[in-house]
């Protein structure tokens, strides 16, 4: 692949419905650790787009949770 992913992986989060909390962070965080990418990149977390148009609560929870969950897998003692 162009920018060097070699396994795309799915957590176990129906789409529509995801929220932001522990159980995201944690699931994230798990998948950074397993895989130890040199860059993650991330969903548009904010809540509109340059905004003029609403994000989708999907993307802006995964968006935040990835942020926190950079953070959480370096960190041994979560």
């Amino acid at each position: 692949a162009v920018v060097g992913v070699r396994t795309v992986e799915f957590l176990d989060h129906r789409d529509g419905v995801i929220e932001y909390g522990t159980g995201l962070r944690r699931d994230i965080a798990a998948a950074i650790r397993r895989h130890r990418p040199e860059l993650v990149v991330t969903l548009n977390h904010r809540d509109t787009w340059g905004g003029v148009a609403w994000n989708t609560p999907d993307h802006r929870a995964v968006g935040r949770a990835t942020l926190d969950a950079v953070a959480d897998a370096g960190n041994r003692w979560i």
